[in-house]
C-alpha cells in the first residue's frame, strides 16, 4: 500500500469547512461527474489552483482533448506520466479523442483490452494485460514483468523479453508484432500511473475544478492558505479577481494569519482578505500576539493602542501602515507613517525656531496608557456645595496648584495626502507579493535599456486572446508567472514561460537561437514584452517567441 500525505486533501476539507460557515453542506461524493460549468473549465484550461491539473502542461492537454468529464481528467493525469508522453501514446491519444486517425490498439488480440483508452496503453494494468493477451502470460507473472520494467531491472527484463516473445509466438502472434507489442511496453511502463492511482487523483482533482467553477473565492481561499501550488500567490489573487472576488488588503483588526473569506456590503458576497504572514517583515511572534489580543475581545482602536499592547517592533509597524493594515483608523498612510516616527523617537527638545509646541508633541506622543483620567494632586472644585473647593491631602511641604493645569490642546495631524495608485501598488507588491486594488502588470513598467528605447514594442494583445490569432504575429505584454529552462536533444538550453496579465495567462517557447540572444533579460524582475508567431497544436496555443524587448 502507498500512503500519500496530500494538501490537496486539506484544500479540500477547509473549502468545505469555509462553506458549512456560511450554511452552504457540500457532499463531494454527490457532485455530478459531468457538471456542464466544470467542463467548460475544463475545456478552456482554466484549472489554475486545482490539484494536478494546473501546470502549463496540464492546462494544455485539458484544451487538447477537450476535457469535460471526471474520466477526462483521470486519462488526463495518466497521460501526462512520462511513460505515455515519451513513448508518443499521448499525441496518438489527443488525435484518437479529436477524430483525426482511428482509435487502433497496438495488436488485434487487444481491441478489447483497450477500448476505453482509444487503442493506448495508459495504464500499469494495462501493460499486464497486453502480455496475458498477446504472450499468454499469467497475471502473477504479468505483474513480474510490470515491477521490473518499472524498477529498470535489466536482469528480469532480458528474461521477461524472452519469455514474452516466446509466449506470443505459441499464441500464434507474428514475431514481428510481438516485437512492436513488447517495444511498447518496454518504453512505457516504468513511467505510467497504474489505475487505481489515476483515478484517485483524477476525482480529487476534479472536486478542485469543481468547487473552483462553483465557490471560487471559498475554494482559492482554501488553496492559498495551503500555501502550496505551482505558481507565486499573486497569480492565484490575480484569478480570484479574473472570478470577481474582491480582494481586501491586510487588516490588524480583520486579517488571519492566513488568507480568509469576509462577507461584504448589503448582499454579503465573499471577499477575500489578505492574511498577515503575507506582510514581509512581521515576525510570527507579533502575529500571535496580535491574534491573541483580538481574540480576548478587545479590538485596536488607533496606532499608539496598538504598539502599547503588542510590543511590535518599528519596522513591523511601519510595514503594517504602508502595506495598508491601518487604512480602517481613518488615517492616510503617510500621516500613520509621521506618528509613528514621532512615538518611537526619544524625546528631545525641539530646535529652536522650530516653532514646535512641546505640550502638542506630549500629546501626540499619548498612549491609552500614559493618557490620565484619574485625580490628580492639584486642587479640585467639588460638585458638592456652593463653590466649594476641596483641599488634597498634602504630606509636609508638598505644594499643589489651586487650579488644576489645563488640558494641552489635542494635536491636529497635519494632512498629509495617500500615495497615487501606482506608488501605493508598487509598495503593496513589495510587501505583501501581490497588488491589493490591480494587476503589477499595469503598475510595473518593462526595464528601460537601450533596446526598447532604440524600438518601441507592438502594442500588445492580451494574453487570455492569444488563441484568436492563430498563426499571426502578435506581442505579449506580462510579469512571468513560471519558467522552465530545458535542453535539447542537441544539448542546447531553451526555455518555457507562462506570462500573466490583467485577463490571464500564456505559453510562451522561446526556442535555443532566442534564449542565446536575449536569455539574459529573462533573469530581470518585471514586466516582459516578447513578440512571435501564435502556433496551435490540437487546440492549444503557444507563443513562438522571436524577439524579447
Amino acid at each position: 500500500m502507498d500512503l500519500l500525505g496530500n494538501r490537496a486533501l486539506t484544500t479540500l476539507a477547509e473549502c468545505r469547512a469555509i462553506l458549512a460557515e456560511q450554511g452552504i453542506e457540500i457532499d463531494l461524493d454527490a457532485i455530478p461527474e459531468d457538471d456542464p460549468a466544470t467542463a467548460r473549465t475544463l475545456r478552456e484550461g482554466r484549472t489554475l489552483g486545482c490539484f494536478q491539473v494546473e501546470s502549463p502542461g496540464m492546462r494544455n492537454l485539458l484544451q487538447q482533448l477537450g476535457a469535460s468529464t471526471m474520466d477526462d481528467v483521470i486519462q488526463a493525469i495518466a497521460l501526462i506520466r512520462p511513460g505515455p508522453a515519451g513513448s508518443g501514446m499521448k499525441d496518438a491519444y489527443i488525435r484518437r479523442c479529436r477524430g483525426l486517425e482511428a482509435a487502433t490498439p497496438p495488436h488485434p488480440r487487444l481491441v478489447d483490452v483497450l477500448r476505453e483508452t482509444q487503442g493506448v496503453m495508459l495504464y500499469q494494468e494495462d501493460v499486464m494485460q497486453a502480455a496475458a493477451h498477446v504472450a499468454g502470460m499469467e497475471l502473477a507473472e504479468a505483474d513480474e514483468l510490470r515491477r521490473a520494467l518499472q524498477k529498470r531491472q535489466e536482469g528480469a527484463i532480458a528474461r521477461l523479453r524472452e519469455r514474452f516473445l516466446t509466449g506470443a509466438v505459441d499464441q500464434g502472434v507474428d514475431p514481428d508484432d510481438a516485437r512492436g507489442v513488447w517495444d511498447r511496453i518496454a518504453g512505457f511502463a516504468s513511467f505510467a500511473f497504474c489505475k487505481a492511482h489515476a483515478v484517485t487523483y483524477g476525482r480529487m482533482a476534479y472536486r478542485t475544478v469543481w468547487l473552483k467553477t462553483h465557490y471560487p473565492a471559498a475554494f482559492l481561499t482554501a488553496f492559498l492558505a495551503s500555501e502550496t501550488g505551482y505558481y507565486p500567490a499573486r497569480v492565484y489573487i490575480e484569478e480570484a479577481r479574473r472570478l470577481g472576488v474582491p480582494i481586501l488588503a491586510p487588516d490588524v483588526n480583520r486579517s488571519a494569519e492566513t488568507f480568509r473569506v469576509e462577507r461584504i456590503g448589503a448582499q454579503g458576497s465573499p471577499a477575500l482578505r489578505v492574511g498577515l504572514s503575507q506582510v514581509r517583515g512581521l515576525s510570527r511572534g507579533t502575529i500571535a500576539t496580535i491574534l491573541r489580543l483580538r481574540a480576548e475581545g478587545e479590538p485596536f482602536l488607533s496606532l499608539p493602542d496598538f504598539l502599547q499592547r503588542t510590543g511590535a517592533q518599528t519596522n513591523e509597524a511601519e510595514a503594517l501602515i504602508r502595506c495598508g493594515a491601518f487604512d480602517a483608523f481613518d488615517r492616510t498612510r503617510p500621516e500613520l507613517l509621521w506618528r509613528l516616527h514621532l512615538l518611537k523617537t526619544p524625546q528631545r527638545r525641539p530646535p529652536s525656531g522650530a516653532r514646535l509646541d512641546p505640550a502638542r508633541l506630549a500629546a501626540c506622543r499619548e498612549t491609552p496608557e500614559s493618557r490620565s483620567d484619574g485625580s490628580r494632586a492639584d486642587g479640585t472644585w467639588s460638585s458638592g456645595g456652593r463653590g466649594a473647593f476641596t483641599v488634597p491631602q498634602l504630606s509636609p511641604g508638598e505644594d499643589a496648584l489651586l487650579f488644576p493645569a489645563p488640558e494641552p490642546e489635542r494635536l491636529v495631524l497635519p494632512g498629509l495626502p495617500d500615495p497615487d495608485p501606482r506608488e501605493r501598488g508598487r509598495v503593496e507588491f513589495e510587501l505583501l507579493g501581490l497588488c491589493v486594488h490591480q494587476h503589477p502588470v499595469t503598475l510595473l513598467p518593462c526595464p528601460a535599456d537601450a533596446r526598447r528605447r532604440a524600438a518601441e514594442p507592438p502594442r500588445p494583445i492580451p494574453c487570455a486572446h492569444l488563441s484568436r490569432y492563430g498563426g499571426g504575429r502578435v506581442t505579449l505584454r506580462g510579469l512571468p508567472a513560471a519558467t522552465r529552462q530545458v535542453r535539447t536533444d542537441g544539448g542546447r538550453l531553451m526555455r518555457f514561460l507562462t506570462l500573466e496579465d490583467t485577463s490571464g495567462l500564456a505559453e510562451v517557447v522561446i526556442f535555443p537561437p532566442l534564449y542565446r540572444r536575449a536569455g539574459r533579460y529573462l533573469a530581470q524582475a518585471g514586466v516582459l514584452c516578447i513578440t512571435g508567431t501564435v502556433q496551435e497544436q490540437f487546440g492549444a496555443f503557444t507563443l513562438n517567441a522571436e524577439r524579447v524587448w
